[in-house]
């Protein structure tokens, strides 16, 4: 049975038994936590001193494993430069050798644009040409549609361009030859051969019947400048092969002559366009001559009137032909320079006509672009009207 005692203080009653157990169980728990502290100070520094070694330990081998890593890092950080300097010497070669075949194919490049340029510019140029030709040919077929007369003046001023001097004057000599049997078939005709004494060409005039009624020695020039030399040396050719007139037709005229027809010192002169009219004048006159000739043997009183004839109205004959000649021929040459100057303005109009179409034509290719198919010949004569 358990002793109760009573607080003098509050009054309460309480059991000795529980009391001093109570106060048993505090010192004991109050011992016991000494205990578990002491035992605790003492196992944590136990596991400090343990964790201090194992951690001491664990940095060792860190400190070894990165020695190694870092050595082995380094190691392949040198081999990886060595590698990175190969690399970069081989890229800088091989930029190298590309900037070499760069420029190399940049020069082919040039060369081959260069001679494409060269290739396309003869390329033109043929194709220029060949338009050219065929233009020309074109209005050479629209000239045969001029006249006869002035056929004959466009050959004689075709001929004319020949530069050698002695083949333009073979050209004359032959071209007049023609024209003289064309004109008088009953005469000889005859050409002096090189190196002989005499004119360039000798004309023996007949009658229908073939009778001999004289001659005339031809000297044909075609320079650029008279000389007045010609005049002693066909008075020296009449003289000596005994011609019965002398007669020069010449290309340029004696100075001081407005005329195409002219006598200087007793020698006929006359423009190689009139040649062939002074031909028949000179022929008629001998013509008359003879025939005058042949009736002055037949009384002497018709020989009277025949000399005074030949005497008196001869030179007044001839100065009227010659001056109906000149008028003939004034007006052919007025009508040849009409006939030029209405030519020259329709080619003018062509050519106007060429450019307008040209132009059009490149406005076109400006609005549509290159789809449209080109026209050659336009394209080429808007390139000749640039250059």
């Amino acid at each position: 049975m358990e002793s109760m005692v009573k607080c003098p203080d509050c009054g309460a009653s309480f059991s000795i038994e529980a009391a001093l157990a109570k106060e048993y169980l505090q010192k004991i728990d109050t011992e016991n936590k000494h205990r578990y502290q002491k035992n605790l100070s003492q196992m944590q520094k136990t596991l400090d001193q343990e964790f201090e070694q194992r951690l001491k330990a664990e940095v060792g081998r860190l400190k070894e494993k990165l020695a190694v890593e870092f050595e082995d890092l380094k190691n392949e950080t040198k081999e990886k430069t060595e590698v990175n300097q190969k690399l970069r010497s081989d890229l800088l070669e091989a930029r190298k050798l590309l900037r070499e075949e760069s420029e190399k194919s940049r020069t082919q490049e040039l060369e081959m644009q260069k001679k494409l340029s060269e290739q396309s510019a003869l390329i033109r140029e043929n194709e220029k040409r060949r338009v050219e030709d065929e233009f020309n040919l074109r209005m050479a077929d629209k000239d045969k549609l001029i006249s006869d007369m002035k056929s004959q003046i466009d050959e004689l001023k075709r001929k004319s361009e020949i530069k050698s001097g002695s083949h333009q004057g073979e050209v004359l000599e032959t071209t007049f030859e023609d024209q003289l049997r064309t004109a008088f078939p009953h005469d000889v005709i005859s050409e002096v051969a090189k190196g002989t004494r005499g004119g360039d060409v000798i004309q023996a005039v007949r009658t229908q019947t073939h009778q001999h009624v004289g001659s005339v020695s031809w000297e044909l020039k075609r320079t650029i400048k008279w000389q007045h030399s010609w005049i002693e040396k066909v008075k020296e050719d009449i003289r000596i092969g005994r011609y019965s007139v002398g007669a020069i037709v010449t290309q340029t005229m004696p100075p001081d002559t407005s005329g195409l027809i002219t006598i200087v010192d007793g020698v006929l002169v006359a423009h190689i366009s009139v040649g062939l009219s002074m031909a028949l004048l000179i022929r008629e006159r001998l013509l008359s001559l003879h025939e005058e000739r042949r009736l002055l043997a037949v009384t002497d009183d018709k020989k009277n009137t025949l000399f005074n004839f030949v005497t008196s109205d001869l030179r007044k004959d001839f100065i009227q032909m010659a001056e109906n000649l000149i008028n003939q021929e004034q007006l052919l040459s007025k009508e040849q320079r009409n006939s030029e100057r209405t030519f020259a303005q329709r080619r003018k109009d062509m050519e106007a006509l060429m450019k307008v179409l040209a132009k059009s034509w490149g406005g076109i290719q400006g609005v549509i672009g290159t789809d449209v198919a080109p026209i050659k010949l336009l394209e080429l004569d808007a390139q000749s009207e640039i250059e």
